[in-house]
């Protein structure tokens, strides 16, 4: 399956960018209230990249977020010009906030790029985000997972812009977007066909010393309100010591 240019827009920028804004709004009130924006992917000034560096692993995922897979729908107006899709992953039950038992690791970090790619078989769209670490609370030099190196994480979804100018944001229902420049405390795993990305199972916004989760899929009560860094860190480093996933 490929992805096809659809019909080209006749409505003018201002009418777009109008749109657009709007659009962005509508996006923002769906996501948690500590998500980003999503990552964009804009075709209408590069290409897909199709290159095969580290990609093993998407084969593991049957994840669908359009029927028919991921195409170019064109446009013809405003109102057709943007378009929504939500779905969910199939999971045994609520994942846990923090599941330091599950994940392979646990860092502290900030995102410093980030890029928007649609898998080989145009099923599903994912963000792929260059994390800088500043401390590791769980994890192997080994795995790449030291203070000051670069990993890279992903969250599925994003948004893509077509080479019509048709823009989709692709998004888990309750999962949540990290944002670059701003600091993270990121529980990941490398699925099993991966050498160097991960998954990012939870995050957890780093603001004035306060944490916030990002994504609500999990049972994130005891931290929806922000909890000073201190005691998340602490709580966190009990549940790495005890080996288990918790809330």
């Amino acid at each position: 399956m490929v992805l096809v240019a659809g019909a080209q827009t006749n409505v003018s920028n201002n009418q777009m960018d109008e749109a657009y804004a709007h659009y962005f709004s509508k996006i923002r009130q769906m996501l948690p209230p500590h998500s980003a924006r999503p990552p964009l992917l804009d075709l209408t000034k590069s290409k897909i990249d199709d290159s095969g560096n580290d990609r093993a692993w998407e084969k593991e995922y049957t994840l669908s977020v359009r029927e028919g897979g991921i195409v170019d729908p064109g446009v013809h107006n405003p109102s057709d010009a943007m378009s929504i899709a939500t779905t969910f992953l199939d999971t045994a039950g609520r994942p846990d906030a923090l599941p330091a038992r599950g994940c392979e690791g646990v860092i502290m970090g900030e995102p410093i790029a980030s890029k928007v790619r649609i898998s080989p078989d145009r099923n599903f769209v994912y963000s792929r985000f260059s994390v800088q670490i500043s401390n590791v609370l769980k994890g192997n030099k080994n795995a790449g997972l030291q203070k000051g190196a670069l990993v890279t994480a992903v969250q599925f979804g994003g948004s893509v812009r077509f080479p019509s100018g048709h823009l989709t944001t692709f998004i888990l229902a309750q999962q949540g977007f990290i944002e670059l420049n701003k600091q993270y405390v990121l529980f990941i795993w490398r699925p099993s066909e991966s050498r160097k990305t991960y998954m990012i199972a939870q995050a957890y916004l780093i603001d004035n010393g306060i944490a916030f989760p990002v994504s609500t899929d999990a049972d994130v009560s005891a931290y929806e309100k922000g909890m000073p860094l201190d005691k998340f860190e602490a709580r966190v480093k009990s549940a790495i010591k005890k080996n288990i996933d918790t809330n």
